[in-house]
């Protein structure tokens, strides 16, 4: 691999060098070519939209198909065990999740893990953050780094979902 320039390289038939770079180039072209085909004869590429008869976001690719997904799905939880929720544990709630994603940005699980118990301990509802002084926001989540960055995004989402929702 020397810059990007050169991955693979063998010999064709005529003696001389192959590389992936000229493999790429030789495929896009081809694809223009079919592109412009397509065009001339009327139809239009599905590529990027979802298929309507298999419900499959992969529309004009070959694979995926439902059936390679549910093989690897297989495979994996042969490898590593089926994944199921534990039984003392319900799903987390949405902006929870979303909450402690910012908070665990430029943090370590433990500081990040810090600061979500404490404003939770803190303010009892996500409306409570909502309508809480930044500062209050700041003063709870300060252990994971970036509080007044993070106390903006997290105020910010609530007051969003609040205006949309009615409900935070």
């Amino acid at each position: 691999f020397s810059h990007g320039i050169e991955v693979a390289q063998g010999r064709t038939k005529k003696g001389g060098v192959r590389t992936v770079a000229k493999e790429k180039k030789a495929a896009a072209a081809k694809r223009v070519k079919r592109g412009a085909a397509l065009a001339l004869a009327g139809q239009s590429s599905t590529r990027g939209t979802a298929d309507q008869t298999t419900g499959s976001p992969f529309a004009g690719f070959a694979r995926p198909t439902p059936m390679d997904v549910v093989a690897l799905h297989r495979a994996l939880a042969r490898m590593f065990g089926e994944r199921r929720p534990t039984s003392g544990r319900g799903r987390r709630d949405i902006l929870d999740t979303v909450v402690g994603t910012i908070l665990s940005q430029n943090t370590t699980n433990t500081n990040s893990h810090a600061a979500f118990s404490k404003l939770k301990q803190r303010f009892k509802t996500w409306d409570a953050v909502r309508t809480a002084k930044a500062s209050a926001v700041e003063a709870e989540i300060r252990c994971g780094g970036l509080a007044p960055k993070k106390t903006k995004w997290i105020q910010h989402i609530c007051r969003t979902l609040h205006k949309e929702r009615g409900t935070t």
